[in-house]
């Protein structure tokens, strides 16, 4: 068994946020909203003033909403659980076969199964349980012996590294 501590930081939970925001949503999305802005402006000064440019009016808007609220509802979310925490530090605990992360609002044993995804930053790891559920690891904290058992675990249970 291998075990570290983790310490956390409310500018590490921020940039985590924003990593995951930024890797879900991806520039595609970004130049195709600019695309669908831009079209959009055009349309509007051309005076073409149809159902088709009310439609693409209301493209837009969803998309940005759409952003906008997958950012702020995991930025949220994220902000809430790490300032519950009275001690901003977890424990992680690694076995052959299961992970566990403990603190001081719980614990949470897992099989490496569980874990669906890696997301390797330069200052941390996002470990994914599903599409949009995940826990920061920040790589400050890890040697290079647990950092690569977790990559280890997780691509012999099936698991992407990213």
């Amino acid at each position: 068994m291998t075990k570290a501590t983790l310490h956390y930081t409310d500018k590490l939970v921020k940039n985590a946020v924003s990593a995951f925001w930024w890797r879900t949503v991806g520039w595609k999305f970004i130049a195709s909203l600019v695309f669908l802005a831009a079209y959009f402006a055009y349309a509007l000064a051309s005076g073409m003033h149809s159902w088709t440019t009310a439609a693409l009016g209301v493209l837009l808007i969803l998309g940005l909403v759409l952003i906008g609220s997958l950012y702020v509802v995991h930025l949220r979310g994220s902000l809430a659980r790490f300032r519950r925490m009275r001690v901003k530090q977890a424990c992680l605990e690694t076995t052959p076969d299961r992970l566990r992360l403990s603190s001081d609002m719980g614990s949470s044993d897992v099989d490496w199964s569980a874990v669906t995804e890696v997301w390797r930053f330069n200052d941390f790891w996002l470990l994914f349980f599903s599409r949009a559920q995940f826990v920061t690891l920040p790589l400050a904290d890890l040697s290079d012996e647990v950092r690569h058992i977790v990559l280890d675990r997780v691509k012999s249970h099936g698991g992407k590294i990213l």
